[in-house]
């Protein structure tokens, strides 16, 4: 008894793998992407680093209040990006 239960249980596994693979295949997974396409440019507006001031924006934490920085801190920043840039 325990040896036939375990032999349709393991037909059915099989079974429903065959059947899996065969849909999986019919149905074409190479038309569906992972990530949807982006265009070439993801943006509104480019220009050169340097050319345009960064635009104003506020950071929140996550209770929504305001988050500053010290002017020091953002300096310091910007300098190591543009150190990296070069």
């Amino acid at each position: 008894m325990r040896r036939a239960f375990a032999l349709a249980v393991a037909s059915a596994a099989v079974a429903g793998i065959a059947v899996g693979l065969l849909l999986h295949n019919e149905l074409g997974s190479s038309r569906a992407l992972a990530r949807p396409a982006l265009p070439a440019l993801y943006g509104e507006a480019t220009w050169r680093s340097g050319e345009a001031p960064a635009p104003l924006f506020q950071l929140r934490d996550q209770h929504g209040w305001s988050v500053e920085q010290s002017r020091e801190w953002i300096e310091d920043s910007l300098a190591r990006l543009v150190l990296r840039e070069d």
